[in-house]
């Protein structure tokens, strides 16, 4: 139950405006992140989407709320624990899906890990569940990011740890 390192980066770097429609796509089953953008950012909201931590009803209330009208929309700590592609696919889809036409932002940071590019089980079941893990570097994910988010269409860069992407 904590804020992100990518949402306090979005709050300090200025990529969440005052007055904005924001989304946290996999933001957990906490509010940590909602109470940060929403306590230090003048009329910003941040609607948290995640099919696994939120129920559908919270999660169908959040489409309706903010599909094509989001501001700022990121995804921090996902893709890294998704194993399949197309599954990584369909999270950036969505991503996609909230987006403002023209004017929304994307950004997007994943867990590291030991860079190693041999994804595994990194925590075993403990009652929990298992947690899967990447190994990647963030610049890995560039090429996947790119083919939903195409070159002609958008601009997608690397600034450290963080991708954003802007529409054209």
């Amino acid at each position: 139950n904590q804020v992100s390192s990518g949402i306090k980066h979005a709050v300090s770097k200025g990529l969440i405006k005052p007055n904005s429609v924001n989304v946290d796509n996999g933001g957990g089953k906490y509010d940590a992140g909602k109470e940060h953008v929403e306590s230090n950012i003048e009329g910003a909201k941040l609607h948290v989407h995640d099919p696994f931590n939120r129920s559908e009803e919270h999660n169908a209330q959040v489409k309706h709320d903010t599909e094509g009208k989001s501001d700022y929309v990121g995804m921090h700590n996902v893709l890294n624990v998704i194993k399949e592609p197309e599954h990584r696919e369909n999270a950036l889809n969505q991503v996609k899906s909230f987006l403002k036409p023209k004017s929304g932002i994307a950004h997007i940071t994943v867990y590291e890990g030991d860079k190693s590019n041999n994804g595994r089980i990194s925590k075993q079941n403990t009652g929990s569940g298992s947690s899967w893990q990447e190994h990647r570097s963030t610049e890995s994910y560039i090429p996947e990011i790119k083919k939903v988010f195409p070159e002609d269409t958008h601009t997608v860069t690397r600034q450290g740890k963080h991708i954003i992407v802007r529409q054209k």
